[in-house]
């Protein structure tokens, strides 16, 4: 006879295993002891190692979870013997347990079992009808973007860590929330609609002008051309129409109107990293320029008199002979995790690649056309997984491009296939 349920109580061991398996009869993250033990309690001290949760130790009064060894240990507190060392301690919070006799560390927001007290104290948050430690309470942006249990975001504004506000996944949750707004902006892109704080809600010139994405019009504030693009991939879709792209420079990040693209003439012709083409202010592109006196003057540019294709190109790229570059994408699960100011790796990534392939000399060869020498680059991408994510064999490990307008997984030295292969990639 054995106690529910029967699968997991019941084990035939070895005899080498015995021993190991009743020492570990009251450990919570054993088989046996995860039925037997209780998790954390307020305000009881249980042995530090069996908690695996950053969460559930924290809870407990005699223990702290520490990032950098990734692991739960006692607080500094309960090395304290007496009640005048534990008081003297405030650097790590410590009280002394008179009931007890022992030096523990502050009980922090547990100690509060109403919700007014609770969310009265600044460092506190009401979750799920209990008192805890509110999210994302980071002195830091590193250890704020780090937190892999909430979605922190920093703000380089306040130089604080909060929580992101209007998490809600539908609709009418985030309508319902009157700092929330519904975006639609990106489903064009397939960007499904996001809940995300809504922009540019101010009442006056001196707040609406001190937030990058408003601007203040007549007697309202309104969002600026590329705002209402709250999606990284999003943004970078809306380039060439808007002339968009993500703005990492500040936290949270925001997409804005890209680098001179806000210069007349003038000032565009004035500004050494932007060149005036056609309408519009761009930013500086060698490769564009056809005149070889006009390249060779300007400090950042390097006439290439390779066979065949004479072209202006970057002075870093001066030196490049004939090149066949293939690039391997990490594409595992972890990439789609945020990086930094970046809400998703493999955006990120993919951007720095294109801004990359924009700035070569490239071949003009397209996908299965013979290979020129001239000094200019193909480029080929795969993303690759790996075994840890899909099984050997399975054609997820090796994604090549596939589709009008790629390359299809071949080398290339156009443009428009580069352009059409990362967003396949993305």
């Amino acid at each position: 006879i054995t106690s529910e349920p029967h699968a997991e109580h019941y084990y035939n061991l070895l005899l080498d295993e015995i021993s190991d398996t009743l020492d570990g009869l009251c450990d919570p993250n054993s088989m046996w002891g995860k039925y037997i033990v209780d998790t954390a309690q307020a305000g009881v001290h249980k042995p530090c190692g069996n908690y695996n949760e950053k969460d559930v130790c924290n809870a407990d009064i005699g223990c702290v979870f520490r990032d950098v060894l990734a692991a739960c240990v006692d607080t500094p507190c309960i090395k304290h013997c007496s009640e005048g060392l534990c008081k003297n301690d405030t650097t790590n919070k410590c009280f002394w347990k008179a009931d007890e006799s022992v030096c523990y560390k502050e009980e922090g927001c547990s100690k509060y079992t109403g919700e007014n007290v609770c969310i009265g104290d600044v460092t506190c948050a009401w979750r799920d009808m209990k008192c805890v430690d509110k999210p994302c309470n980071y002195p830091d942006e590193n250890s704020c973007t780090a937190d892999s249990t909430y979605d922190c975001e920093w703000s380089s504004k306040d130089g604080s860590c909060t929580e992101k506000p209007c998490q809600h996944s539908d609709e009418a949750a985030c309508t319902a929330e009157a700092k929330c707004l519904w975006d639609k902006a990106c489903v064009g892109t397939g960007i499904p609609a996001m809940c995300v704080l809504k922009p540019c809600d101010y009442s006056t010139s001196a707040d609406c002008s001190a937030d990058a994405q408003c601007g203040w019009s007549g007697s309202a504030c309104v969002m600026k051309t590329c705002s209402p693009f709250a999606d990284e991939r999003c943004c970078n879709a809306n380039e060439e129409q808007h002339g968009c792209h993500w703005d990492v420079k500040q936290s949270p990040a925001i997409c804005s109107v890209g680098p001179c693209r806000e210069y007349g003439e003038s000032a565009c012709n004035s500004e050494r990293s932007c060149m005036w083409e056609g309408t519009e202010c761009v930013e500086k592109d060698c490769n564009k320029m056809t005149d070889k006196c006009a390249c060779e003057a300007d400090p950042d540019c390097f006439y290439s008199t390779a066979p065949g294709k004479p072209h202006c190109t970057f002075q870093r790229f001066g030196t490049c002979p004939t090149l066949d570059v293939v690039l391997l994408l990490d594409g595992g699960v972890s990439m789609s995790r945020k990086f930094g100011r970046h809400p998703q790796g493999y955006y990120a990534l993919v951007e720095v690649v294109r801004d990359w392939a924009r700035t070569l000399p490239l071949s003009g060869s397209a996908a299965g056309a013979a290979p020129a020498n001239n000094n200019a680059a193909r480029l080929a991408f795969v993303q690759f997984a790996g075994t840890s994510l899909w099984p050997a064999g399975d054609a997820k490990q090796a994604l090549s491009s596939t589709g009008s307008g790629t390359s299809e997984g071949r080398l290339t030295g156009v443009m428009s296939e580069i352009e059409k292969d990362l967003e396949f990639q993305e």
